[in-house]
């Protein structure tokens, strides 16, 4: 199973194509970063990234594949928590007026 945490990391990869500012945007060192990708191909048994000595990486099919879907899924996720916590906004403030006219 790939978790929303993995699928953060694959799509910031492959739009920055540098492990160091894919880590940036992250929040993670790029040694985390790194063996977080690492485990991941393991667990799928397949290379997502092709690295070079210069530290940029190319995608290939499959990381193409997931930071497309992946991306779509991270965003739908973010849209979900942002309108729940909008929500409970929304509550708090309602719940704020009751106890005022009490």
């Amino acid at each position: 199973m790939i978790t929303l945490k993995e699928l953060k990391y694959v799509t910031l990869l492959n739009k920055h194509k540098n492990f160091s500012q894919a880590a940036k945007h992250a929040g993670i060192s790029q040694p985390a970063l790194s063996m977080a990708i690492s485990k991941l191909e393991e667990k799928l048994d397949l290379n997502l990234f092709y690295r070079d000595t210069n530290g940029m990486v190319r995608s290939n099919i499959y990381s193409d594949f997931l930071s497309n879907e992946g991306g779509n899924i991270v965003k739908n996720v973010d849209d979900v928590l942002f309108r729940l916590k909008s929500i409970t906004k929304k509550i708090q403030a309602v719940l704020f007026l009751v106890l005022e006219i009490l």
